[in-house]
């Protein structure tokens, strides 16, 4: 099972940082506290999660730019 999720926000990234975003991003990830209970009840929670650009496009700005 898979949940697609999209945000529409306004953000100050220059080019160089959109093109590491997913990089950053998952850098950056751990399971928030609050979710700790609910995530420790699944042995493979959040194993193989990661941000990854969708695979028609070669970076996260490219995505951005042509997704408006």
């Amino acid at each position: 099972m898979g949940v697609n999720f999209t945000a529409v926000l306004d953000h100050g990234l220059i080019w160089e940082e959109l093109y590491r975003l997913p990089t950053t991003l998952n850098a950056g990830w751990t399971t928030p506290s609050s979710l700790g209970a609910f995530v420790a009840r699944y042995p493979n929670a959040g194993k193989d999660w990661h941000w990854r650009v969708s695979p028609t496009f070669s970076s996260a700005a490219e995505e951005l730019f042509d997704e408006g």
